[in-house]
Formats: C-alpha cells, structure tokens, sequence
C-alpha cells in the first residue's frame, strides 16, 4: 500500500514537469485510505494544491480562479 502511494506520487510529480509550458490547472480525483472521495487542484501560476471535498467545490473554485475576466 505505502509503495502504490509512493510510486503514484512520484507519477504526479513526473507528469508535472512534463508539461513545463502550461498554465493550465491540474486537477485529480482520490480517496483516502476510509475510501472517502476528495479532489485535488495543483495551480501551476501559485504552485500551490487546492483540496475539495466535493465537485461542486471544485468546479467552482475552477470558474473563479480560471474563468474571471
């Protein structure tokens, strides 16, 4: 279980620096170790990670941050 979690991690960080010239965000759906779902946001403008417990959260946080004129 620690090794899936490891080597998944080390994925994420790979295919974050595999798209180098992009602004846009990165999002992806977890569960945690209860099975309880939750969403992820990597922001690669803040280099900072958002954490939603629904798609609703989410998907506002995305019309806000991304779609603002």
């Amino acid at each position: 279980m620690y090794l899936t979690k490891f080597l998944s991690q080390i994925l994420q960080k790979i295919s974050r620096a595999l798209v180098v010239n992009s602004n846009e965000p990165q999002v992806t759906h977890k569960k945690d170790r209860l099975g309880n779902s939750y969403w992820q946001a990597y922001d690669r403008k803040t280099n900072k990670t958002y954490t939603f417990g629904t798609e609703q959260g989410i998907r506002s946080w995305l019309d806000k941050r991304y779609h603002c004129i």
